[in-house]
């Protein structure tokens, strides 16, 4: 979904750029809880 929202395929509705927020919230969390992980070993 969130490749369909970056292309413009999906509507631009409230409850779609609320969820594309937290999605890009969580990627960027795991990101760097993944980069910790890898420094620390």
């Amino acid at each position: 979904m969130h490749t369909l929202y970056r292309l413009g395929e999906i509507e631009q509705s409230k409850d779609i750029i609320r969820w594309v927020g937290y999605y890009e919230l969580r990627q960027d969390r795991q990101r760097a809880y993944e980069t910790a992980l890898r420094e620390r070993n």
